[in-house]
């Protein structure tokens, strides 16, 4: 237990401390492939994720496996064993090692197929997670498959209006977008809009991701218009929730409007928004690298490494 309120208040070196001491008893008392062990083994784990130290998460991780397969047999289909590959896929991909986090998770969804049939509700993390991987990977049809898979077993057991339907949705429309379907890419950012304020309300900060990412859509296929529609929408809400929090996501946003002013030649709120979103970064601790202008003046970039969009 206090390990458990150490980590949950996030002070991960007191949990590591508290959990590594029970682990050493427990291996003293039980033995190594004891599977007590299992759960102190896998909150270490856990902490090392929060850490980035994905290294040392990995190979707790490859134990637990170890003692789950002399528990269950080397070749049982187990959903326990399922869990631990998914994990140790999601870690390796953190890792940045792809081909080891596509084995594990690969076969973490044959396991859980196998044990739970493929309607099961547990399949869509590991189904997503794939997907993603091949969008970033630009095996494009592989990945709609994948998340057209999971967005349809979503659908069908937690219902159309949904957080979770919308993180699916979300990463589908990024693979239309990379397939160059505005038409589908639009729909589905739209859709996911629609549940986001309805589940999370108007002023939340992933409402205005959603809004943002519409107005670059719209701006890549050289809409301004409805461009600047949703870059203006997605301000408003972040001048709301972010001011505080990360006020460089806004001054990403003021740069995006600025541009959209500056193809159209309206010079005054231009330079309104630029002048605003350069006062955001001199107020920051922002790298010099994250501000880019081109030999032209034709453009004015804030990268925002805080501002990414859902995964």
């Amino acid at each position: 237990r206090l390990g458990h309120f150490h980590y949950v208040t996030g002070n991960y070196n007191a949990a590591h401390e508290v959990y590594s001491s029970g682990l050493k008893i427990e291996s003293q008392v039980l033995g190594s492939k004891n599977p007590n062990r299992l759960v102190s083994l896998c909150n270490l784990g856990e902490i090392h994720r929060q850490r980035k130290e994905w290294d040392a998460a990995i190979k707790i991780f490859k134990e637990v496996l170890d003692i789950q397969r002399n528990q269950f047999g080397l070749d049982a289909q187990n959903a326990e064993i399922a869990i631990t590959l998914h994990v140790l896929g999601l870690t390796y991909e953190k890792k940045g090692s792809t081909e080891n986090a596509l084995k594990h998770l690969q076969d973490a969804l044959w396991m859980r197929r196998v044990v739970l049939g493929d309607d099961h509700l547990d399949l869509t993390p590991t189904l997503t997670s794939i997907g993603i991987i091949f969008s970033r990977g630009n095996k494009l049809n592989l990945a709609i498959d994948l998340l057209g898979e999971s967005l349809r077993i979503r659908k069908a057991n937690l219902g159309e209006n949904n957080r979770d339907v919308a993180f699916t949705l979300y990463n589908i429309a990024l693979v239309h977008q990379k397939q160059g379907l505005l038409l589908e890419t639009v729909f589905c950012l739209l859709k996911v809009l629609s549940i986001e304020i309805s589940v999370l309300g108007p002023e939340h900060k992933d409402v205005a991701i959603t809004m943002f990412k519409l107005g670059e859509t719209f701006e890549r296929y050289n809409d301004p218009e409805n461009a600047l529609k949703y870059f203006k929408q997605a301000l408003e809400v972040e001048q709301k929730v972010l001011q505080e929090e990360d006020p460089l996501t806004i001054a990403r946003t003021l740069s995006a409007i600025g541009n959209i002013y500056l193809s159209q030649g309206n010079v005054v709120p231009m330079m309104e928004a630029f002048i605003e979103a350069g006062r955001i970064y001199q107020a920051s601790d922002m790298n010099p690298s994250n501000v880019s202008v081109n030999r032209n003046m034709y453009a004015f970039h804030i990268s925002c490494p805080l501002g990414a969009p859902a995964a």
